[in-house]
């Protein structure tokens, strides 16, 4: 028998179309979401890496500010913690360090929860698409097993060879199922591990930068100004 697509196409009953064509549905969506995720963590690890070395020389030369500004400005997973955080921390100039201390690890938390779900987006259609492709090509291939043995009904005789063709065409779905299955698996381990890579990067940052504004004791710009009028006025 020669393994002709367009012939094995035309002698497949309408299950055997339509499993085929759901099969190759999920195949073009999942290469879809390979692409955008593959792409999507590309950029956010190297912009990143690029935000936490920027960070730290900012840091190191107390310019809190201006850490600030570079955050809001990294477009990257690590910027929107660091920029979360020092927002909330400069903004409660009226409070103790150690309840700053506490709004602003709150806020970044809440940050990385969000920052976690940008990440995770599409990974729920890899997982889908390789625990129930296989079940799909399956189901065609039972399908067109239990059509050739009907055929073989009909025609009253024939013995197995009558249907073999019929049978390695049903077959062909299951072959396609794991074809679709197989990478959209492979993706979706591989993200995985991207992703719990990026949720250590966030909670060390969360960790550390909490950390250094212990240890500085950074003072926000309207608490510094007050301090600093107060202590011009006591000396007058």
């Amino acid at each position: 028998m020669t393994f002709d697509l367009v012939e094995i196409w035309h002698e497949m009953g309408i299950i055997g179309r339509l499993v085929t064509v759901t099969l190759f549905t999920m195949s073009i969506w999942s290469i879809g979401v390979m692409v955008e995720r593959a792409v999507t963590f590309f950029v956010q690890r190297s912009r990143a890496k690029a935000f936490a070395h920027q960070l730290a020389g900012l840091l190191e030369a107390g310019k809190v500010q201006q850490a600030r500004a570079a955050a809001a400005e990294s477009r990257c997973y690590l910027g929107a913690l660091v920029e979360a955080g020092l927002n909330e921390y400069l903004k409660c100039d009226d409070r103790e360090l150690h309840e700053r201390l506490g709004h602003t690890e709150s806020a970044m938390e809440r940050a990385e929860l969000r920052e976690t779900q940008r990440l995770k987006r599409g990974q729920g259609v890899l997982g889908t698409v390789g625990s129930t492709a296989p079940f799909v090509g399956l189901l065609g291939t039972t399908m067109g097993i239990v059509s050739a043995f009907e055929r073989m009904a009909e025609t009253g005789g024939g013995g197995l060879g009558a249907i073999s063709a019929a049978i390695g065409e049903s077959l062909l779905n299951t072959a396609l199922g794991l074809i679709v299955a197989i990478p959209a698996v492979i993706a979706f381990n591989y993200f995985t591990g991207r992703l719990e890579a990026a949720g250590v990067d966030m909670s060390e940052v969360i960790s550390e930068l909490v950390d250094y504004l212990h240890r500085e004791r950074v003072e926000p710009p309207a608490a510094s100004g007050a301090a600093t009028k107060a202590a011009t006025v006591k000396a007058s």
